[in-house]
């Protein structure tokens, strides 16, 4: 039908469904009329000014707009303006500054599993311990608003524990296959999908991003007394608790400078050595590509005495074989 003359029976229609209905309904009304030329003829024939031609906004209809636009599918959004067209009323919402909340809609997406989108809105004891072990051994995908952690199938409790803390109903994946974990008995993953607000707030508190391995930084944002949780969970996730030829502990760990440079800063103060001018503090030193960190001796004894004492959700594998009970 392209290119052929309009009848009066399109006209008709034209006239009394233009800007009232969406352009698939349009579509339906005048099968073989593309949206363009429906306008075209609308525009150009008159029509328009036969339904009153523009129509201003009024203060009911802005105030509708404003309340919907953001959390409102669009072909819903639609049936409130009946005398309005699609597009007409995108424009209006654009002229207006509007924006939909793509957390809203995202989420609304993701309802297979629940979690708490808030988790990390307000920075504590134990989101900052969280947002340290994610900083140091989780993926985060922006595009698709998701974190995936994988752990050595000896840690799956540790998994188990982020599913109560968030309260995500999803599972803990189990695989066979080693997939770069040390471990013989396979790893074990969780991966939460739809979380922009993590994310954002994420970003926002803990300076957690995606590609952070060699950009991210110590979140100095933090009240003060959030940074040692924050310690305790980046070293849960990218550090080591072994021991040394003199039987004693050492704790160490990798990342950036900047990262670590921090967490030294904290040890230092927490921690100190007792013959400062005998055995000074070690430095960040750097190893292979990235930075390396340790305390050993009665440091990291004071450290993992201290740490196994804390409300948190610690790694027992790494804390506890270590943990002196007696102090």
């Amino acid at each position: 039908m392209n290119g052929s003359p309009w009848t009066q029976e399109e006209d008709n229609i034209l006239r009394e469904n233009f800007r009232k209905v969406t352009k698939t309904e349009l579509a339906e009304l005048l099968p073989g009329r593309t949206y363009q030329a429906c306008s075209r003829r609308f525009y150009t024939k008159d029509a328009h000014k036969k339904t009153g031609g523009y129509q201003k906004w009024t203060e009911k209809e802005i105030k509708v707009l404003k309340e919907n636009y953001p959390k409102m599918q669009l072909k819903d959004l639609y049936k409130l303006f009946p005398n309005r067209d699609s597009q007409s009323i995108v424009n209006k919402a654009h002229r207006l500054g509007l924006k939909r909340d793509s957390f809203y809609f995202i989420s609304q997406r993701s309802t297979k599993y629940s979690k708490n989108h808030k988790f990390f809105s307000k920075p504590n004891y134990l989101n900052s311990y969280w947002a340290g072990f994610i900083a140091a051994d989780g993926n985060v995908v922006a595009k698709t608003n998701r974190i995936r952690i994988g752990l050595a199938r000896i840690d799956r409790a540790h998994l188990e524990n982020f599913k109560r803390d968030t309260d995500y109903t999803g599972p803990v994946v189990d695989h066979d296959m080693k997939s770069g974990f040390n471990s013989t008995n396979g790893f074990s993953k969780i991966i939460i999908n739809g979380v922009p607000e993590w994310l954002y707030y994420l970003e926002k508190f803990y300076n957690v991003t995606p590609n952070k391995t060699y950009s991210i930084t110590f979140p100095r944002q933090l009240p003060e007394e959030l940074h040692l949780p924050y310690a305790i969970g980046y070293i849960d996730g990218d550090g080591c608790i072994t021991n040394t030829s003199a039987g004693t502990p050492c704790v160490s760990m990798r990342g950036n400078y900047y990262m670590l440079d921090r967490i030294k800063e904290i040890f230092d103060e927490m921690f100190p050595s007792p013959f400062p001018s005998q055995s000074p503090p070690a430095k960040v030193a750097y190893c292979s590509g990235l930075y390396r960190y340790a305390i050993a001796g009665r440091r990291a004894q004071s450290l993992i005495d201290y740490v196994n004492q804390l409300d948190l959700p610690i790694l027992d594998r790494k804390w506890k074989k270590f943990y002196n009970e007696s102090k």
